[in-house]
């Protein structure tokens, strides 16, 4: 324990004089619902004045954030050129379930933006917060009840301009506080409903050119449910509980058909995928405060869940040997059917305890001290049974009239491809090599942490220290495949512990009025993905193929150095610009490769550790309202926000250097707004440079995703009777996601969603 904080536990305590803070902990939300310090925030009205639909869109609003995704709808975040994997996404400060199979990041389309209070961005670490966040944590805050309540209905209808299908949404909330503003009741939700025309692209590309061309379309149909409630009592002065669950659901119904020129192998295949989806997320919690003497104790736990399913995807192709594509030559190769399931379950339960130790004039002393618990169980489950036909079945035969609307040729429809599987008694076989991609995953965490807030004149000081242990057990398999047939599957099984002791020192210099000065060195970690943990290994005899998990990966481990300057003119105009460096060793990166085995060279694929990488960069934001008397620049808005990044990465043998995956070199985002009377608008431009997605064998396979750019607009005039009507316009600029290999000119994926317009109407009373 350090010298200073033996000093202060041993300082006297002096009764009566707590910080007004400190008292205002004891409120309906509650201390573990604050955002820590510096963090950037986009507030309720902020959230509801752009046509997002679901949380990673909100937050990529925010300076340094950018979002990623597929199928026309981002699901994933990253932060000031962090991956996904090094971002902790939390609901109301507690970490997300992820419903992903392999991935820790959670699927943050699942919550509807609508659900939300307010987003929250900070980029730096305290003791008192969970530290398994190497780049920063994205907190989402669901709604509360505004004195003076709440009711409000909101109607939308929209379309999707490729497929012209039509969009609808609506949102109910009704909020109520009661027996003198000590009860608060709330209860929301959300819909929406429509259809989505993805179009896209995909090659693959060897030493001799290109080897794989393949078209896809999509036709999606897709349905969101959210819903919250939340209760909140204060029984008196000192103490308050607050009781909350939020529920969402996401059902997809995806028909993708695509036509697969292989040069390589010399043939073509058609192929149609029927696959229903769906994704649900449950987060519940309760929080409880009570002031007892000088001391605050505050009592936290939830159980989190979120999972995906697919009960009963069907992917029938047929092939034609040969390159010419005879529409009549195509025959049936099989028909897969897969039951998939992933799942994800969390337990927490966390206490601390705040109690002030001295106040003397202007300089004040808060020791805050908390531990907290984890468990997190997951499971994932995979079948798949192909059927091979015992004689050859035409494509022709079963294809005419059977199009279904496609823009690819001859292809069979879903419920052909159906009544095909039921009545020619296909044999079946199991996919092994699927089955072998099952696991089963505990995970237990315990933490405990001590900081002391030191307050004296303008200068604020927060030294902390934190401990983690993480002990975890993975089950997977083995399966040797190839040759004389399969070997079947061999269970396999990886134990691992870790603990991590992270110090942390926060400072804050009031420099003048509305001018701040802060800065922070942290120590912080991020596990693996799942996947990567699993003990998993296929090995295919005949193509000399191995693809292996690794039990004994370490988790990231970094030294985060932050300083911010921040200047703000009244509540017209701020502006802020921050230094960022990071220090991380045994970063996780996919190693593709040969390796030596038995006398033979086999082509390997394989979660590693490098040995060190290094991210630094700066970052501006500024802001600007125009006052009421600004003539006629009155109600016009600015606000502009730009993120440099650079990186390098050694790998283990330090003899390669690349950049850090998910490492953009310019981030950014300008919004003009405009509010005057009922009037109010904001069309909002986000652009984020190339940078690298996927490690490949070789600097030349390297994936990497294009730049992006995205235009929305949105419109609304507010009646005086509580009625508003709403016009929105997203993804003006229509310009599709691209991914290439090496060099632009090696591209590998591209994918164009579309844009889609909304109106509507809502009425608050």
């Amino acid at each position: 324990m350090s010298p200073l904080l033996l000093l202060l536990l041993a300082a006297p305590v002096l009764p009566g004089e707590l910080p007004a803070a400190f008292v205002e902990a004891i409120t309906v939300e509650t201390a573990a619902e604050e955002e820590p310090a510096g963090a950037r925030r986009a507030s309720a009205a902020e959230v509801a004045r752009w046509p997002d639909a679901n949380a990673a869109e909100a937050a990529a609003r925010l300076p340094g954030v950018v979002a990623e995704g597929e199928l026309g709808e981002v699901d994933r975040v990253l932060l000031r050129g962090a991956e996904p994997r090094l971002v902790a996404t939390t609901l109301d400060g507690e970490r997300l379930p992820s419903p992903d199979g392999e991935a820790r990041s959670a699927g943050l389309s699942l919550i509807p933006a609508a659900l939300l209070e307010a987003v929250a961005v900070s980029t730096t670490l305290s003791a008192d917060r969970d530290a398994d966040a190497v780049g920063g944590t994205v907190d989402l805050l669901t709604r509360r009840v505004p004195q003076g309540g709440l009711r409000s209905v909101a109607l939308e209808r929209g379309a999707d301009l490729p497929s012209r299908d039509a969009l609808y949404g609506g949102e109910l909330a009704w909020a109520r506080r009661l027996l003198g503003d000590r009860l608060g009741v709330l209860a929301a939700a959300s819909g929406e409903s429509g259809g989505q025309r993805v179009d896209a692209r995909a090659a693959r590309w060897g030493d001799d050119g290109l080897e794989r061309d393949e078209l896809l379309d999509h036709a999606l149909e897709r349905d969101r449910l959210g819903g919250l409630l939340g209760l909140d009592f204060a029984p008196s002065e000192t103490a308050s509980v607050k009781i909350q669950g939020l529920y969402s659901r996401t059902d997809t119904h995806e028909l993708r058909r695509r036509v697969k020129d292989d040069f390589a192998e010399g043939l073509v295949e058609r192929e149609l995928k029927d696959a229903a989806r769906s994704r649900d997320l449950l987060a519940t919690t309760a929080r409880g405060n009570r002031l007892a003497g000088l001391s605050l104790l505050t009592l936290a736990a939830g159980y989190n869940r979120a999972g995906e399913r697919e009960p009963d995807r069907v992917d029938t192709s047929f092939v034609y040997e040969g390159l010419d594509e005879d529409p009549s030559g195509f025959l049936l190769d099989k028909i897969g059917v897969e039951r998939n399931a992933n799942r994800e379950r969390n337990l927490f339960a966390a206490l601390d305890l705040a109690r002030p130790l001295a106040r003397s004039g202007r300089a004040s002393a808060v020791l805050e001290l908390g531990a907290k618990v984890r468990q997190k169980d997951r499971r994932r489950d995979l079948r798949l049974t192909l059927f091979r036909p015992a004689e050859p079945i035409r494509l022709a035969d079963w294809a005419a009239d059977a199009a279904g609307g496609s823009r690819l040729g001859p292809m069979i429809d879903p419920d052909t491809a159906r009544r095909l599987l039921a009545s020619l008694g296909l044999d079946g076989e199991p996919g092994l090599a699927e089955e072998a991609a099952d696991y089963r995953a505990n995970e237990r965490t315990a933490a405990a942490y001590a900081q002391v807030e030191l307050e004296r004149g303008p200068l604020t000081l927060l030294p902390g220290l934190r401990y983690e242990r993480t002990s975890s057990d993975y089950r997977g398999f083995e399966l040797s495949a190839g040759g004389e047939g399969d070997g079947g599957l061999r269970p396999l099984r990886g134990e691992r512990a870790e603990g991590h002791l992270l110090p942390m020192l926060h400072a804050a210099l009031a420099l003048r009025s509305g001018l701040e000065l802060r800065a922070a060195l942290t120590r912080g970690y991020a596990r693996p993905d799942y996947f990567d943990l699993v003990p998993y290994r296929v090995v295919d005899t005949d193509d000399r193929e191995i693809e292996a998990g690794n039990p004994d990966l370490r988790a990231t481990r970094s030294w985060n150095a932050d300083a911010r300057l921040d200047r703000r003119w009244g509540a017209t105009a701020a502006a802020g610009a921050g230094l960022f460096y990071r220090e991380l060793t045994d970063f996780v990166f996919v190693r593709r490769g040969e390796v030596e085995l038995d006398g033979a060279i086999w082509d390997s694929t394989r979660p590693e550790n490098g040995a060190r990488a290094r991210l630094w960069g700066a970052e501006l934001a500024a802001r600007w309202q125009a006052p009421a008397a600004a003539g006629p620049w009155a109600g016009w808005g600015l606000e502009v926000s730009a993120t440099l990044t650079r990186s390098a990465a050694w790998t283990r043998d330090g003899a390669e250097r690349l950049p850090l995956p998910g490492q953009a070199p310019w981030a950014g985002s300008a919004a003009l707004t405009y509010r005057r009377g009922g009037l109010a608008g904001a069309l909002g431009l986000g652009w984020t440079d190339a940078y690298l997605a996927e490690l490949g064998a070789a600097r030349g396979e390297d994936l990497y995703r294009d730049v992006q750019r995205r235009l929305d607009l949105a419109l609304s005039y507010a009646f005086a009777s509580g009625l508003e009507w709403r016009f929105e316009a997203r993804d003006l600029t229509d310009e599709p996601s691209r991914m290439y290999a090496g060099s632009p000119e090696r591209r590998t994926f591209l994918e164009r969603g579309g844009r889609s317009l909304g109106s509507g109407f809502s009425f608050r009373f």
